[in-house]
């Protein structure tokens, strides 16, 4: 998988939680997080803190850790899916019982294909005592008599006994007094007792505290479990399907577990857009490799291919600028702002060696042509002594001058050793992304850092070499050490050490001279909740003198065959998938003749994920394998067996014209498709990748017979914007719960995203090896604007947001002085919201779909208010970070990009506040945290009512009681 994809996965484990953040909020505070303000940090504390319980729910039930683990994770979706339907914010830990209760005996009965399996443990179960069956038979009817205790007494038994928490902990979580606590837990046992005996079972008042205290969940949720059920919440959000991310079973109950608990008509699409903006994430996590350098600027590994005339710097004027090819002209500068003499350029892209361009002239100056296949690519300046810079090919314009600034340089050295402390010689050391923030200082990004919650990556970073930066690789000496120039200083690098014979190993630099990383781990490490997987926290940070121990790595190896013929098959590639330490750890090896493969480099962990992708050419199915560890270092052999399946091809075409669309396409397994079970070799997670058509609309694709459900769109946002979506198949009803909605019943009755603006079912004969099915998508309607500013003057290079109907996408650039709004419906108002960086001009559409002329967007000044904190006496509160939500999706995303770069509003000593850049007529609400920084910041409400602006008007909201928040009691 390339790194983009690593790169997605990365954005979704981003916004999670510390635990000092969460201690002291209330159950009830956390849904109000999670659902009022899209606070993702809040589902994960609630997994955190009720997950032990859920978890020992389920295996209680179950009696089997497999269903036992489906169950646990199909909660806790429902939990993300159903959050805004809990009725008594203060019951969540009372709701995920029932639910967990409820799929945990569905779970246990469900699976026949289980009976041999069921059997044997049975079997088992008989070698027990009589008393043993008697106490585990006892401990399901006290959770089944649980369900029938009143809510109000229900939860303070489940937090004391089951969650073993103290009294003082319970009634802080559920922001009730410590003596109503204590009442509600006397009559609920009193309750309890009285239903146990309803059903013959009489215990006295110890013995049912004894059987309440065995049911404590004493055993921690298994760290892969509880990242499996963060990774499949944030993937689920992401639009992908359920199948995809749990196991067939678990997506299987998560879809029953909704239907049981449905009121009304199922608004699936609603739904997903909510969790997609509740979880959507920004910016991923970094990814680093380690590298060894001279001080200098080096000469690329091997010559560059040769450069046109016309294309050699100084040269291209001479040349003719076609529509394949982009014109740049720039000059380079050192870090004083002097022109640059001789400076090398390089292009980077996705080969490992640099194109190099040249030097720059006397001036500085250089003109250089861009291929259209090179636009991707990175334009890099350097020089010795100096640190690089760089600018996307993407973002130069045409006839436009750019400008690539060196900066001061500050070499990174480091040591490698083994783990007796020798010297480890032969490390390649390699710089894999370089991030630039403001004013060229680490100073945003460590502000940031004390702030982040431990899963998060950074925001503040204002620009970023994603590009493999192999000029500046080194390797250890004979005595471990190795130095990296010209990345240059207050900057933030990932850095990746790998050698045979040892563990591929990261490092993330923060490039400061002198830097000391100590307080910034410590507050990484003292902000983690207490048995978070070490592979959803952040990376710990070094300075630019680094100490590496390398870890012994665990190979793996084996043979990769035809599930038919058993042949081997050649030049096949498998990737490794690690669970631990770091999500950036993607190894891969080729199989040879024999179908052999072998990857080096991985760490040794509890177990191992390999996957191969399908193959469109052979028509081979993807497969993926998860491997239990072995002893110590022992190689860990395992044979995988491919099998072959069906190759669907077409091409995607603008129905309107004919010409050929580049996007994506994906083909789902529907629901009652029998080829499943008869193809064991068949990965369902295969089923929902999704690949790349080529220029010309033409893709490949493989599945399995039996009736499939091909999917896809353009490429890029615009582009899907201007094509009317095909959410459903009117031939076949049965696949789509709700017309219109972006799902469709895929295997074992789960819900899945449909991938793309169009579907089509087909169904495919079972001696079928190749199918060819077109995508023909029909253009949308369009509503043109004229965006201007209050004089009538034309605005050119305004953001926009909400110009499609997924609200979910961020606000994009438009360059000319008008745009499109697409696919407006009459009967379904859209709410256009528009930016000017500028002038810092705002402006806001609504749209009713029956506009039949251009609409003007008046963009003007911006609103702001003020007010002052005060607590319930009224003196005033100094410190208090306010934060403002808006309840449209287009305002919200516009205000984020607008104000990224705005410092926090806090309260000054006389608690008085002020708020500029809002946007007028748009309702927000007002949110205050508690402290600048760390991990005490509690967000909470200011007023439930919303508050609107007028343009250029200060509105002054007069003075906010705000109840201050009580010190935590002492244990």
């Amino acid at each position: 998988m390339a790194n983009t994809q690593l790169g997605t996965v990365l954005r979704h484990l981003r916004g999670m939680v510390d635990a000092k953040a969460t201690d002291n909020a209330s159950d009830g505070e956390l849904l109000e997080r999670f659902v009022g303000r899209q606070e993702e940090a809040a589902f994960v504390a609630l997994l955190i803190r009720h997950g032990p319980m859920v978890y020992s729910v389920c295996r209680r039930i179950g009696r089997n850790e497999h269903d036992a683990e489906d169950a646990f994770q199909a909660t806790f979706l429902i939990l993300a899916r159903k959050a805004r339907s809990i009725r008594k914010v203060e019951s969540v830990a009372s709701w995920l019982h029932a639910v967990a209760y409820r799929l945990a005996l569905e779970a246990k009965g469900q699976d026949n294909r289980r009976q041999a399996r069921e059997k044997q443990a049975a079997d088992m179960r008989k070698t027990s005592s009589v008393s043993d069956m008697a106490w585990q038979e006892l401990q399901v009817t006290l959770d089944d008599a649980l369900r029938q205790v009143p809510q109000t007494y229900r939860a303070p038994l489940l937090l004391c006994y089951l969650e073993g928490k103290t009294q003082e902990e319970a009634a802080r979580q559920l922001g009730c007094p410590l003596g109503t606590v204590r009442s509600r837990l006397a009559r609920g046992r009193a309750r309890l007792k009285l239903l146990l005996e309803r059903r013959g079972v009489r215990l006295s008042a110890t013995a049912l505290a004894a059987a309440l205290a065995a049911n404590e969940a004493s055993a921690a949720v298994p760290a892969l479990l509880f990242h499996a059920t963060a990774r499949a919440a944030f993937g689920y959000a992401a639009g992908m399907a359920p199948t995809a991310l749990v196991s067939a079973r678990a997506a299987t109950l998560l879809e029953g577990g909704l239907q049981a608990m449905a009121t009304m008509k199922l608004k699936s699409a609603t739904a997903m857009v909510f969790l997609l903006g509740l979880l959507g994430f920004g910016t991923g996590a970094l990814i680093c490799h380690v590298a060894a350098s001279s001080p200098t600027l080096p000469v690329p590994a091997r010559p560059a291919e040769p450069i046109p005339k016309d294309q050699q710097l100084g040269n291209a004027s001479g040349g003719k600028e076609n529509s394949d090819q982009l014109t740049v002209r720039g000059r380079v500068l050192d870090s004083q702002g002097k022109p640059a003499s001789g400076a090398r350029l390089l292009l980077l892209g996705d080969r490992d060696d640099p194109v190099d361009l040249g030097t720059s002239a006397a001036d500085g100056s250089f003109v250089v042509l861009i291929t259209k296949q090179q636009k991707s690519c990175s334009l890099v300046a350097g020089a010795a002594g100096a640190g690089i810079d760089f600018m996307h090919c993407g973002q130069i314009k045409s006839n436009t001058d750019i400008e690539l600034r060196m900066v001061k340089d500050n070499a990174i050295r480091g040591r490698i050793i083994d783990t007796e402390g020798k010297p480890v010689r032969g490390v390649q050391v390699a710089v894999d992304l370089i991030c630039v923030y403001a004013d060229n200082s680490v100073a945003s990004f460590l502000a940031e850092w004390v702030r982040m919650p431990p899963y998060s990556g950074s925001r503040a970073k204002s620009k970023v070499l994603m590009h493999r930066v192999s000029f500046l690789d080194a390797r250890s000496d004979s005595d471990g050490r190795f130095v990296i120039a010209g990345i240059g200083a207050e900057r933030v690098s990932f850095l990746r050490l790998q050698r045979a014979g040892i563990a591929q190993s990261e490092v993330w630099v923060v490039n400061r001279d002198r830097f000391d990383p100590k307080p910034y781990n410590e507050a990484l490490h003292n902000y983690t909740p207490q048995g978070l997987p070490a592979s959803m926290m952040r990376q710990l940070l070094s300075g630019p003198d680094i100490s590496i121990v390398a870890e012994t790595e665990k190979t793996i190896h084996g043979v990769v065959k035809d599930a038919d013929s058993n042949k081997p098959r050649v030049g096949v590639q498998v990737t490794l998938w690690s669970n631990v330490d770091t999500l950036s750890q993607v190894l891969r090896a080729t199989t040879d003749e024999q179908g052999r493969y072998e990857i080096h480099g991985c760490r040794k962990q509890k177990s191992y994920t390999l996957q191969i992708d399908s193959d469109p050419e052979t028509g081979f199915l993807g497969r993926r394998v998860n491997l239990p560890d072995t002893s110590g270092y022992e190689p860990i052999s395992a044979d995988i067996r491919v099998a072959k399946g069906v190759v669907v091809t077409g091409r995607m075409l603008d129905g309107s014209n004919g010409k050929a669309v580049p996007g994506k396409v994906n083909v789902g397994i529907l629901s009652d498709n029998l080829f499943v079970r008869r193809r064991p070799e068949f990965d369902s997670a295969q089923e929902n990748r999704v690949i790349s058509t080529s220029a010309d609309g033409t893709f490949r694709i493989v599945t399995i017979p039996g009736p499939v459900l091909l999917t896809g769109g353009p490429m890029g946002t615009l582009e899907s914007m201007k094509y009317k979506p095909v959410l459903s198949d009117a031939r076949y009803p049965q696949y789509f719960p709700n017309p219109g909605d972006p799902v469709y019943y895929s295997t074992g009755g789960s819900l899945s995203i449909i991938q793309g603006i169009f579907c089509k079912v087909l169904e495919i004969e079972p001696d079928a090896q190749l199918v060819t099915q077109d995508i023909i998508l029909q253009p949308a309607s369009e509503v043109p604007v004229r965006i201007q500013d209050t004089e009538g003057r034309p605005l050119t290079g305004a953001w926009a947001a909400g110009m499609a109907p997924w609200n979910w996408y961020e606000p994009m650039q438009i360059e000319r002085d008008s745009c499109s709004v697409y696919h407006v419906m009459p009967g379904k108002p859209r709410v256009v919201v528009f930016y000017e960086p500028t002038r810092k001009l705002v402006g806001m559409l609504k749209l009713k779909g029956d506009e039949s002329s251009p609409v003007i967007a008046k963009l003007g000044p911006h609103g702001a208010l003020k007010g002052r904190c005060t607590a319930e006496d009224g003196k005033p509160l100094a410190g208090i970070v306010i934060d403002i939500y808006y309840a449209d999706s287009a305002a919200q995303a516009v205000h984020r990009f607008a104000a990224s770069a705005r410092p926090q509003v806090v309260t000054d000593a006389k608690g008085a506040f002020a708020i500029g850049g809002l946007i007028p007529g748009a309702g927000l609400k007002l949110y205050k945290q508690s402290g600048r920084m760390g991990p005490n910041r509690r967000p909470k409400p200011l007023s439930d009512n919303l508050v609107t602006v007028k343009p250029a008007e200060l509105l002054n909201l007069g003075d906010l009681k705000v109840k201050v928040d009580r010190e935590p009691d002492g244990e």
